[in-house]
């Protein structure tokens, strides 16, 4: 990765002073729901899983932190930064898809929240193993890996990692949870219904936009009812995972000084650290 500052800036830069999230840290424990006409209230452990996450968010990792900063405690933080962006991004998404009434967008959205959930919690728990060992190259690799990994490699870059599956990462997800004394393979189930919506099948086109009155013989180009409430339970689990996002970001935050300690140690082997 590339020295000095580093281009990870906050939502409200990139888009400019007018831009405004759906809900902010600074309110967002006082909203009982920010999905509008919603059929049910969203959990208070997700409203507060949205609070912690955007409170976590920094402005930039600047060239004065690079420098006080190990280089592979400086790859993970930059990496996790960007990886909750994409998590908060993904819940702002599906709230914007659902108060506009676009409800493919919120759907499709949703899904791509359970995956970049899965995808953080797998990070989480694929550095602590290194790290609990005391082996930095492995943790580098793992934090290599995750950033820099393509599906299909562009050119002949032919050192540029392989991409995880994402259904290889819900059902370690699922394993995880298993283990705790959930339904097997719950996420992945879960996934695969909503994946029904997002693509143009039966869900996707007939269910999101026809109302049939079957005895009248017409047609109307709306949502029922039925499918409304349906895909707002599909949302409000989707949503659910935020709980995971942030265990995952409490877990790297107790991984990083033991990361700072062994970085320091390769760079000053007899020197030592505080952590």
């Amino acid at each position: 990765m590339p020295g000095g500052a580093v281009a990870c800036k906050s939502r409200e830069e990139h888009f400019g002073g007018s831009f405004r999230a759906p809900f902010s840290s600074a309110t967002l424990l006082g909203v009982t729901n920010p999905l509008r006409d919603a059929p049910a209230p969203l959990p208070q452990e997700t409203i507060e899983a949205l609070a912690y996450l955007r409170g976590y968010l920094v402005p930039e990792v600047s060239g004065e932190n690079a420098i006080r900063t190990p280089k592979v405690a400086w790859k993970a933080k930059v990496l996790y930064q960007c990886l909750v962006r994409r998590v908060l991004d993904a819940a702002d998404g599906t709230v914007l898809g659902w108060n506009a009434d676009n409800l493919l967008t919120a759907i499709t959205m949703a899904r791509s929240l359970v995956e970049t959930a899965a995808a953080l919690f797998d990070l989480s728990e694929n550095l602590s193993k290194p790290v609990s060992r005391g082996s930095l190259d492995e943790a580098d690799a793992i934090l290599m890996a995750r950033m820099f990994a393509w599906k299909k490699a562009p050119g002949v870059a032919e050192d540029i990692p392989a991409s995880t599956n994402v259904l290889t990462l819900i059902d370690r997800l699922d394993d995880w949870l298993k283990q705790r004394g959930a339904s097997a393979a719950i996420i992945r189930a879960f996934y695969e219904d909503v994946s029904e919506f997002v693509h143009p099948n039966n869900l996707g086109i007939a269910q999101i936009y026809t109302d049939n009155d079957y005895a009248k013989r017409t047609v109307s180009f709306r949502p029922t009812e039925q499918t409304r409430t349906g895909l707002y339970d599909q949302i409000k689990s989707a949503l659910g995972l935020l709980s995971v996002a942030k265990l995952a970001v409490v877990q790297f935050e107790t991984l990083l000084p033991e990361i700072v300690r062994l970085n320091l140690l390769v760079i000053t082997p007899t020197a030592k650290p505080q952590g």
